[in-house]
């Protein structure tokens, strides 16, 4: 049996439900979730029905909330972190796990600042002077009277 390609209001909530709920982009959905379409008809579907469309960005920015979540257990998993030799002390930090961790983290979190750039996003403060007055470019004439005030060029000889 083929993938769906009928769009059915029940389908299209299976569809932002598994969005909204496991991390995972569109791509991922369709191509994992038995019984939904490809990732290419529910593009379609999304640039058809704007209804269903907005239901979609919404599971977007709902995705973004669980990839923050999962930043936060990454964060706190101290697991593997540090080892400890005979006598209980410390030896050293496993710096490979440290940096997956740190790596995982900073992917989602890119992420989720582009699935929900209001929440999310980096904010950007705009201050500044309004220039509401043009600068003036001199005419011709201007240019030519001015001529007298400027210093002669010097000129050099090869030798």
């Amino acid at each position: 049996m083929g993938r769906p390609t009928k769009f059915s209001p029940e389908l299209a909530e299976r569809i932002c439900d598994a969005i909204a709920t496991n991390g995972k982009g569109l791509d991922w959905v369709c191509e994992n979730t038995a019984g939904f379409p490809s990732a290419r008809t529910v593009s379609r579907w999304q640039a058809a029905d704007e209804v269903f469309c907005r239901e979609v960005t919404r599971a977007g920015a709902r995705r973004a909330d669980i990839l923050f979540d999962e930043c936060l257990d990454i964060a706190d998993d101290a697991t593997g972190d540090p080892v400890r030799g005979d006598n209980g002390k410390e030896t050293q930090h496993a710096t490979e796990q440290v940096a997956r961790s740190k790596l995982r983290v900073d992917t989602r979190l890119r992420m989720i600042a582009m699935l929900n750039r209001k929440k999310y996003g980096e904010k950007l403060e705009l201050s500044g002077e309004v220039i509401t007055q043009r600068p003036t470019v001199p005419t011709r004439d201007e240019l030519m009277s001015r001529k007298s005030t400027w210093a002669p060029a010097e000129t050099h000889t090869l030798q």
